[in-house]
């Protein structure tokens, strides 16, 4: 998880989004700390 990927995950946390737009496929696997993924609402 690099810096970008960590301040998303926080901001989804902090902001209640789960809903993502990124060319990144890693938020697959990452959880916030209530136990939710985020979705990537773009699919390559």
């Amino acid at each position: 998880m690099d810096l970008a990927d960590a301040s998303l995950m926080c901001i989804a946390e902090r902001e209640g989004i789960y809903n993502i737009i990124s060319i990144d496929s890693d938020f697959s696997i990452y959880k916030t700390l209530k136990g939710k993924y985020l979705t990537n609402l773009y699919k390559n």
